[in-house]
C-alpha cells in the first residue's frame, strides 16, 4: 500500500495490478483506518481511472462469497450506482422482474438505499423475496424463474472492514460506484446506471476489464436509469470490445407522452412496493409504464434479442400491460422462501 499511496500522492494514476493488490489488502483487514482513509482521499483527488475502478472490483469480487451458476446461459444486471439524489421508484428492479417475464436471465446485485429513500433490498423485502435466502435458492430463482438478487451485505463481507472509514470520512468515495460492477453471478451484460455523466466511457471501460461482455453506461438526465424526460447518454461496451458513445431520447423508443422527473418520484419502502405491485400487475400509470419500457428495452438490446429499441420498448410495454409481473415476482419469492 506504501508505493500506491506514493504514486497517488505524486498524482499518477494506479495501474489494474497496483489497485487490485492494495484492495485485496483492504478486504483481507490488513490496511490501517488511517491509511485507508489518505488511500481513498487520494484516489478520489486524483479522479478514478478505468484499471483503478477495474482493479478494485475484481479484487472486490474475488473476496467475495462465491457463487456458481449455469454458464451456458447469458445472464444480465440492471443497476445504478446511486448518488442522483433524485428518489425515485425502484426501476431497475421492477425493470429486471419484468426481464424475466420476457426469458431473460437477471441477477440483480444491490443493497439498502443510497440515494433513494427506499433501495433495491427494502423494496424486495416488503414485496415478499427473502433478501437472506440461501444460495442455493438464490440459483434456484435465478435458473428456474429469470430473477435473483444478489444482497451486497451477504456477498461482500470484506466491506465491513471499510465501513467505519467510509462513514469518517463523510464523502463519497470509489465504493460508492463499486457495486454495480461486483457481482458475485458474473453477468454477462449489463445496464449500468450512473449519476456522474464524466464517469460514462470511464465505467464502460471498467466493465470490460471486469469480464462483463456487453454493456450500456447510461445517465439519464441526472438520472442513473435511462430517462423519459429528457434524453440519455449512453457509453456501450460493444461484443467486440470497443466503446460507443451515443445519444437516447423518447423518440428513439416512440414514445409520444411528455412526462417529468415528478412522474418518477418515489416514497418509502411500503409505498415504493405497492406502486411495484401496481405496475407488474398491469395497472400502473403512464409514466411508470414507459420508463420500466425503455429501460427492458435496453436489457433486450444487450441480450440480442431486438433489432431496434422502439421494437424492444413495444415488446416489453405488452409484457408491462399483460400484468404477468406480479405472477414472475410470486414464483420467484416463493422459491425464496422455501424452508
Amino acid at each position: 500500500m506504501k508505493e500506491q499511496l506514493e504514486k497517488l500522492f505524486n498524482h499518477n494514476s494506479l495501474s489494474f495490478t497496483e489497485t487490485q493488490d492494495a484492495f485485496s489488502e483492504i478486504f483481507e483487514g490488513k490496511v490501517d483506518p488511517v491509511v485507508l482513509g489518505s488511500f481513498l482521499t487520494a484516489l478520489k483527488m486524483n479522479g478514478y481511472s478505468a484499471d483503478e475502478i477495474g482493479g478494485a472490483a475484481t479484487a472486490m469480487i474475488g473476496a467475495a462469497e462465491p457463487f456458481t451458476r449455469d454458464n451456458s446461459v447469458d445472464v444480465g444486471e440492471i443497476v445504478g450506482t446511486g448518488g442522483d439524489k433524485l428518489k425515485t421508484i425502484n426501476i431497475s428492479t421492477i425493470s429486471g422482474i419484468i426481464c424475466a417475464t420476457l426469458g431473460l436471465h437477471v441477477a440483480k446485485h444491490g443493497n439498502t438505499a443510497v440515494s433513494s429513500k427506499t433501495g433495491a433490498s427494502d423494496v424486495l423485502t416488503q414485496l415478499g423475496y427473502n433478501v437472506r435466502t440461501s444460495k442455493e435458492d438464490t440459483r434456484k430463482a435465478l435458473e428456474y424463474e429469470g430473477f435473483a438478487f444478489f444482497f451486497a451485505q451477504v456477498y461482500h463481507k470484506g466491506m465491513r472492514f471499510a465501513a467505519p472509514v467510509r462513514k469518517a470520512l463523510a464523502t463519497s468515495t470509489i465504493f460508492n460506484i463499486l457495486g454495480p460492477l461486483t457481482n458475485p453471478a458474473h453477468v454477462n451484460y449489463e445496464l449500468l446506471g450512473c449519476y456522474d455523466v464524466n464517469l460514462l466511457e470511464t465505467l464502460a471501460k471498467a466493465l470490460k476489464l471486469t469480464g462483463v461482455q456487453r454493456g450500456m453506461v447510461i445517465n439519464g438526465n441526472g438520472m442513473d436509469e435511462i430517462s423519459i424526460f429528457g434524453s440519455t447518454k449512453v457509453s456501450e461496451l460493444l461484443a467486440d470490445g470497443s466503446i460507443k458513445n451515443y445519444e437516447l431520447t423518447n423518440k428513439d423508443f416512440g414514445i409520444t407522452g411528455n412526462y417529468t422527473q415528478n412522474d418518477l418520484l418515489g416514497g418509502t419502502p411500503e409505498e415504493n412496493a405497492a406502486t411495484a405491485r401496481l405496475i407488474l400487475s398491469g395497472k400502473g400509470n403512464d409514466a411508470h409504464n414507459a420508463v420500466i419500457s425503455a429501460n427492458v428495452s435496453a436489457m433486450l438490446h444487450l441480450a440480442g434479442k431486438t433489432e431496434s429499441f422502439k421494437d424492444g420498448f413495444e415488446i416489453a410495454m405488452d409484457a408491462v400491460k399483460s400484468g404477468r409481473g406480479i405472477e414472475k415476482l410470486d414464483a420467484i419469492s416463493k422459491i425464496t422462501n422455501e424452508a
